[in-house]
């Protein structure tokens, strides 16, 4: 099987992260397009190919693999489809986007468990492991791509004065990836736009650090519908947050508890391994 992925945007090279999970872990092959680079500078495959050059690549391919609004780049091809949704733009049109799905019979997918609850079949994001090298002092990485969104102000208010914060921002993948290294505690999002975890915490749980996380009651459910448990620490506000982020700090055992299950959900969900079957065992329905 050949499989073409196709993006506008790679965000957080998801893409490329498939690509190289369908190619290292399958005997199938994988290519990945995209049209801009991503603005913290993820690794890409084929960057922003001509028509003719994207024409060859879809006759090359036996299954696309869409993402987000690619669509409208490739108009209508005779190969399989499945498409695969990230966030706030799928969220907005779901409607539509179903409705044109389901009409064209294509394999709706998403990367954040909070869409499955709108149809697509949850595959995940592949991250490859990380190593852990810990500066010696208990710190709580905070990554935030958009301040109000990840709720950095309840992170500062609830670390005051005497919890360290390593808070990453403005910086390349590869720096981003270097500071969560050295962290004891991923603080992912919190408060409102809390929907569950994203790339950040699967970055964490590579590494073989607990993650702390905001999330709805309807996605809590799905989580525990689909795993039978939640992989990080629900907080919803700066009370919680410096509750449990004090506990972690002073608590071994209550650390080593969450790590141990941040590993487990990232070797069975996000390891590239079986992101990649997963993937490709849909492609084959």
């Amino acid at each position: 099987m050949k499989i073409l992925i196709l993006s506008q945007v790679d965000h957080s090279g998801a893409g490329y992260a498939l690509r190289e999970a369908i190619n290292n872990h399958t005997p199938h092959k994988a290519r990945a397009i995209t049209y801009r680079k991503n603005k913290m500078d993820f690794p890409h495959d084929i960057l922003a190919p001509s028509k003719r050059e994207l024409q060859k690549w879809i006759r090359w391919a036996s299954v696309l693999n869409v993402h987000d609004e690619a669509m409208k780049l490739i108009g209508t091809p005779t190969r399989p489809i499945v498409t695969t949704y990230h966030g706030s733009w799928y969220r907005q049109n779901r409607g539509n986007i179903n409705l044109r799905d389901r009409k064209a019979g294509y394999i709706r997918t998403c990367l954040t468990i909070d869409l499955s609850m709108y149809g697509p079949k949850w595959i995940g994001r592949p991250v490859p492991k990380i190593k852990h090298t810990p500066s010696g002092e208990f710190t709580f990485a905070h990554a935030p791509s958009q301040r109000h969104r990840k709720g950095t102000h309840i992170v500062i208010k609830a670390a005051r004065n005497d919890l360290r914060i390593n808070l990453i921002e403005k910086v390349k993948n590869t720096e981003c990836l270097r500071r969560k290294a050295t962290s004891s505690v991923l603080i992912d999002q919190v408060g409102s736009y809390g929907l569950g975890y994203g790339t950040n915490a699967i970055e964490a749980w590579a590494i073989g650090i607990p993650v702390i996380s905001s999330a709805p009651n309807d996605v809590i459910k799905e989580m525990k519908k689909q795993w039978g448990y939640i992989p990080f620490i629900r907080v919803m506000n700066a009370k919680d947050l410096r509750r449990e982020m004090i506990m972690l700090k002073n608590d071994q055992d209550y650390w080593n508890g969450w790590r141990t299950i941040g590993i487990s959900h990232y070797e069975k969900y996000h390891s590239p391994e079986a992101v990649a079957k997963r993937f490709c065992s849909l492609c084959t329905l």
